[in-house]
Protein backbone atom coordinates (compact mmCIF):
# COMPACT_ATOMS: atom_id res chain seq x y z
CA UNK A 1 0.00 0.00 0.00
CA UNK A 2 1.57 3.18 -0.99
CA UNK A 3 1.67 6.47 0.95
CA UNK A 4 -0.66 8.62 -0.87
CA UNK A 5 -3.30 6.07 -0.87
CA UNK A 6 -2.52 5.57 2.88
CA UNK A 7 -2.81 9.00 3.35
CA UNK A 8 -6.08 9.13 1.87
CA UNK A 9 -7.59 6.77 4.11
CA UNK A 10 -6.39 7.78 6.97
CA UNK A 11 -7.71 11.87 6.28
CA UNK A 12 -11.17 10.18 5.32
CA UNK A 13 -11.32 8.34 8.72
CA UNK A 14 -9.91 11.49 10.73
CA UNK A 15 -13.41 13.53 8.91
CA UNK A 16 -15.43 10.62 9.64
CA UNK A 17 -13.95 11.04 13.26
CA UNK A 18 -14.31 14.76 13.44
CA UNK A 19 -18.21 14.09 13.78
CA UNK A 20 -17.92 12.17 16.87
CA UNK A 21 -18.93 14.39 19.74
CA UNK A 22 -15.73 15.56 22.07
CA UNK A 23 -15.31 16.10 25.29
CA UNK A 24 -15.09 20.35 25.02
CA UNK A 25 -17.74 23.26 25.05
CA UNK A 26 -19.08 21.41 21.61
CA UNK A 27 -19.84 17.83 22.98
CA UNK A 28 -23.43 18.23 23.03
CA UNK A 29 -23.77 19.00 19.50
CA UNK A 30 -23.10 15.57 18.11
CA UNK A 31 -25.85 14.59 20.60
CA UNK A 32 -29.81 15.13 20.38
CA UNK A 33 -30.18 17.91 23.09
CA UNK A 34 -32.58 16.91 26.62
CA UNK A 35 -35.60 18.74 26.91
CA UNK A 36 -35.57 21.54 28.69
CA UNK A 37 -39.18 21.01 31.40
CA UNK A 38 -40.59 23.87 31.70
CA UNK A 39 -40.95 25.83 35.42
CA UNK A 40 -43.87 25.89 37.09
CA UNK A 41 -46.22 28.55 36.96
CA UNK A 42 -46.46 29.13 40.88
CA UNK A 43 -43.74 27.86 43.14
CA UNK A 44 -44.30 25.30 45.64
CA UNK A 45 -44.26 27.71 48.72
CA UNK A 46 -46.01 30.75 46.91
CA UNK A 47 -48.68 28.10 46.24
CA UNK A 48 -48.91 26.58 49.33
CA UNK A 49 -49.71 30.38 50.84
CA UNK A 50 -52.41 30.86 48.56
CA UNK A 51 -53.95 28.08 49.16
CA UNK A 52 -53.61 28.32 52.84
CA UNK A 53 -54.90 32.27 52.98
CA UNK A 54 -58.11 31.36 51.17
CA UNK A 55 -58.69 28.56 53.42
CA UNK A 56 -58.71 30.51 56.31
CA UNK A 57 -60.57 33.22 54.57
CA UNK A 58 -63.13 30.92 53.96
CA UNK A 59 -63.11 29.58 57.30
CA UNK A 60 -62.95 33.26 59.13
CA UNK A 61 -65.91 34.15 56.86
CA UNK A 62 -68.14 31.02 58.06
CA UNK A 63 -67.02 31.56 61.55
CA UNK A 64 -68.31 34.91 61.20
CA UNK A 65 -71.62 34.67 59.68
CA UNK A 66 -72.39 31.69 62.05
CA UNK A 67 -70.68 32.37 65.67
CA UNK A 68 -72.34 29.53 67.93
CA UNK A 69 -71.24 27.23 65.66
CA UNK A 70 -68.31 25.55 67.67
CA UNK A 71 -67.61 23.91 71.26
CA UNK A 72 -67.02 27.35 72.50
CA UNK A 73 -67.77 31.45 72.19
CA UNK A 74 -67.92 33.10 69.18
CA UNK A 75 -64.14 34.79 69.29
CA UNK A 76 -62.40 31.43 70.93
CA UNK A 77 -64.54 29.43 67.10
CA UNK A 78 -63.46 32.56 65.12
CA UNK A 79 -59.49 31.85 66.50
CA UNK A 80 -60.04 28.20 66.05
CA UNK A 81 -61.45 28.56 62.52
CA UNK A 82 -58.37 30.45 61.50
CA UNK A 83 -55.94 28.19 63.01
CA UNK A 84 -57.67 25.11 61.57
CA UNK A 85 -56.16 26.46 58.14
CA UNK A 86 -52.62 27.73 59.09
CA UNK A 87 -51.62 23.56 58.68
CA UNK A 88 -51.81 23.74 54.97
CA UNK A 89 -48.58 25.90 54.73
CA UNK A 90 -46.85 22.28 55.68
CA UNK A 91 -49.33 19.82 53.79
CA UNK A 92 -46.48 18.80 51.49
CA UNK A 93 -43.87 17.45 54.40
CA UNK A 94 -46.44 16.43 57.19
CA UNK A 95 -50.03 15.38 55.40
CA UNK A 96 -50.86 13.43 58.03
CA UNK A 97 -50.48 16.28 60.86
CA UNK A 98 -52.83 18.36 58.44
CA UNK A 99 -55.53 15.48 57.82
CA UNK A 100 -55.40 15.15 61.45
CA UNK A 101 -55.89 19.20 62.06
CA UNK A 102 -58.69 19.04 59.12
CA UNK A 103 -60.27 16.17 60.51
CA UNK A 104 -60.69 17.99 64.11
CA UNK A 105 -61.89 20.70 62.86
CA UNK A 106 -64.72 19.15 60.93
CA UNK A 107 -65.79 17.03 63.93
CA UNK A 108 -65.89 20.03 66.10
CA UNK A 109 -68.05 21.71 63.66
CA UNK A 110 -65.23 24.51 63.39
CA UNK A 111 -64.25 24.45 59.90
CA UNK A 112 -64.76 21.90 56.79
CA UNK A 113 -62.75 23.83 54.01
CA UNK A 114 -59.58 22.59 55.25
CA UNK A 115 -60.73 18.94 54.83
CA UNK A 116 -60.36 18.62 51.19
CA UNK A 117 -57.10 19.98 50.45
CA UNK A 118 -56.31 17.75 53.74
CA UNK A 119 -56.89 14.61 51.77
CA UNK A 120 -55.83 15.38 48.59
CA UNK A 121 -52.26 16.46 49.89
CA UNK A 122 -52.30 12.81 51.60
CA UNK A 123 -52.80 11.07 48.02
CA UNK A 124 -50.47 13.50 46.27
CA UNK A 125 -47.44 13.53 48.86
CA UNK A 126 -47.81 10.09 50.76
CA UNK A 127 -49.52 8.20 48.44
CA UNK A 128 -46.82 7.05 46.26
CA UNK A 129 -44.94 5.77 49.17
CA UNK A 130 -47.30 4.24 51.68
CA UNK A 131 -50.46 2.86 49.97
CA UNK A 132 -51.78 1.38 53.59
CA UNK A 133 -51.34 5.11 55.05
CA UNK A 134 -53.75 6.64 52.43
CA UNK A 135 -56.06 4.07 52.50
CA UNK A 136 -56.07 3.67 56.48
CA UNK A 137 -56.63 7.97 56.34
CA UNK A 138 -59.64 7.13 53.97
CA UNK A 139 -61.29 4.78 56.74
CA UNK A 140 -60.83 6.61 59.51
CA UNK A 141 -62.48 9.97 57.60
CA UNK A 142 -65.34 7.49 57.04
CA UNK A 143 -65.29 6.64 60.47
CA UNK A 144 -65.28 10.11 62.32
CA UNK A 145 -67.58 12.26 59.56
CA UNK A 146 -70.42 9.61 60.29
CA UNK A 147 -73.29 10.73 62.23
CA UNK A 148 -73.65 9.54 65.63
CA UNK A 149 -76.82 10.46 66.44
CA UNK A 150 -80.02 8.54 65.68
CA UNK A 151 -81.40 11.38 63.41
CA UNK A 152 -79.03 11.26 60.90
CA UNK A 153 -79.56 7.16 60.51
CA UNK A 154 -83.14 8.27 60.08
CA UNK A 155 -83.66 8.15 56.59
CA UNK A 156 -81.88 5.90 53.59
CA UNK A 157 -82.12 9.74 51.88
CA UNK A 158 -80.32 11.40 54.60
CA UNK A 159 -77.35 8.71 55.05
CA UNK A 160 -77.22 8.63 51.02
CA UNK A 161 -77.19 12.17 50.80
CA UNK A 162 -74.39 12.72 54.30
CA UNK A 163 -72.06 9.81 52.22
CA UNK A 164 -72.53 11.75 49.31
CA UNK A 165 -71.04 15.40 50.73
CA UNK A 166 -69.46 14.78 53.76
CA UNK A 167 -67.19 11.37 52.62
CA UNK A 168 -67.40 11.16 48.82
CA UNK A 169 -67.21 15.15 47.67
CA UNK A 170 -65.15 16.15 50.98
CA UNK A 171 -62.50 12.97 50.93
CA UNK A 172 -62.74 10.37 48.58
CA UNK A 173 -62.69 12.54 45.59
CA UNK A 174 -59.90 14.20 47.00
CA UNK A 175 -58.42 11.92 48.02
CA UNK A 176 -58.61 9.55 44.51
CA UNK A 177 -57.24 13.20 42.89
CA UNK A 178 -54.40 13.33 45.07
CA UNK A 179 -53.49 9.67 44.12
CA UNK A 180 -53.91 10.34 40.42
CA UNK A 181 -51.53 13.29 40.69
CA UNK A 182 -48.90 11.75 43.21
CA UNK A 183 -48.41 8.75 40.91
CA UNK A 184 -48.16 11.18 37.60
CA UNK A 185 -45.57 13.21 39.04
CA UNK A 186 -43.36 9.69 40.09
CA UNK A 187 -44.10 8.48 36.73
CA UNK A 188 -42.56 11.53 35.11
CA UNK A 189 -39.90 11.35 37.32
CA UNK A 190 -39.21 7.68 36.63
CA UNK A 191 -39.45 8.37 32.72
CA UNK A 192 -36.74 11.90 33.12
CA UNK A 193 -34.32 9.69 34.91
CA UNK A 194 -34.30 6.89 32.81
CA UNK A 195 -33.98 9.69 29.68
CA UNK A 196 -30.95 11.37 32.10
CA UNK A 197 -29.38 7.80 32.38
CA UNK A 198 -29.64 6.88 28.87
CA UNK A 199 -28.07 10.07 27.97
CA UNK A 200 -24.95 9.16 30.01
CA UNK A 201 -24.57 6.12 28.46
CA UNK A 202 -24.92 7.56 25.15
CA UNK A 203 -22.31 10.01 26.18
CA UNK A 204 -19.26 7.10 27.44
CA UNK A 205 -20.09 5.04 24.27
CA UNK A 206 -19.49 7.93 22.17
CA UNK A 207 -16.40 8.49 24.09
CA UNK A 208 -14.98 4.94 24.01
CA UNK A 209 -15.28 4.95 20.45
CA UNK A 210 -13.24 7.94 19.98
CA UNK A 211 -11.09 7.54 22.26
CA UNK A 212 -10.71 3.82 20.43
CA UNK A 213 -10.39 5.32 16.89
CA UNK A 214 -7.40 7.95 18.32
CA UNK A 215 -5.36 5.11 19.22
CA UNK A 216 -6.03 3.92 16.09
CA UNK A 217 -4.86 6.55 13.82
CA UNK A 218 -1.96 7.33 16.32
CA UNK A 219 -0.87 3.27 15.80
CA UNK A 220 -1.20 4.28 11.84
CA UNK A 221 0.69 7.72 11.81
CA UNK A 222 3.18 6.06 14.17
CA UNK A 223 3.54 3.08 10.82
CA UNK A 224 3.51 6.35 8.13
CA UNK A 225 6.42 7.98 10.34
CA UNK A 226 8.30 4.70 10.27
CA UNK A 227 7.86 4.01 6.37
CA UNK A 228 9.51 7.41 5.80
CA UNK A 229 12.22 6.98 8.04
CA UNK A 230 12.76 3.76 6.11
CA UNK A 231 12.61 5.50 3.10
CA UNK A 232 15.79 7.70 4.00
CA UNK A 233 17.77 4.77 5.49
CA UNK A 234 17.20 2.87 2.29
CA UNK A 235 18.12 5.39 -0.21
CA UNK A 236 21.17 6.21 1.60
CA UNK A 237 22.25 2.63 1.46
CA UNK A 238 21.73 2.62 -2.07
CA UNK A 239 23.87 6.43 -2.54
CA UNK A 240 26.77 4.47 -1.11
CA UNK A 241 26.59 1.48 -2.86
CA UNK A 242 26.78 3.33 -6.44
CA UNK A 243 28.95 6.33 -5.81
CA UNK A 244 32.38 6.51 -4.32
CA UNK A 245 32.74 10.42 -4.35
CA UNK A 246 31.49 12.19 -0.98
CA UNK A 247 30.35 15.10 -2.52
CA UNK A 248 28.51 13.83 -5.25
CA UNK A 249 27.00 10.78 -2.64
CA UNK A 250 25.83 13.98 -0.34
CA UNK A 251 24.01 15.92 -2.55
CA UNK A 252 21.07 13.93 -3.70
CA UNK A 253 20.76 12.51 -0.35
CA UNK A 254 20.54 16.07 1.09
CA UNK A 255 17.74 16.30 -1.95
CA UNK A 256 15.81 13.22 -0.84
CA UNK A 257 15.83 14.03 2.75
CA UNK A 258 14.16 17.65 1.62
CA UNK A 259 11.47 16.02 -0.44
CA UNK A 260 10.86 13.36 2.33
CA UNK A 261 11.02 16.04 4.96
CA UNK A 262 8.56 18.12 3.17
CA UNK A 263 6.34 15.40 2.60
CA UNK A 264 5.70 13.97 5.89
CA UNK A 265 4.78 17.27 7.22
CA UNK A 266 2.00 17.64 4.23
CA UNK A 267 0.86 14.12 4.88
CA UNK A 268 0.11 15.06 8.72
CA UNK A 269 -2.06 17.96 7.47
CA UNK A 270 -3.72 16.15 5.05
CA UNK A 271 -4.76 13.73 8.08
CA UNK A 272 -6.19 16.52 9.69
CA UNK A 273 -8.08 17.24 7.21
Amino acid sequence: MSTASRTRTLGNTLRSWALLPSGDGDAGKGLAAPPVPRPPRLPARASDVVLTVVALGLAVLNSYQNPYMGPAAPWANLLFAAASALPLLVRRRAPELVLAVALLAKVLQISAYATPVAYYAEGAYRGPHSRRAVWASAVLGLVVVAPWDAAGWSSVRTVALWFSVNFVFSCLVPLLLGLYVGQRRAVVAGLVERAERAEREQRLVAEAAREQERRRIAGEMHDVVSHQVSLIVVHANALSAVTHDPEERARPRRSFRRRVGAHSPNSARCWGC
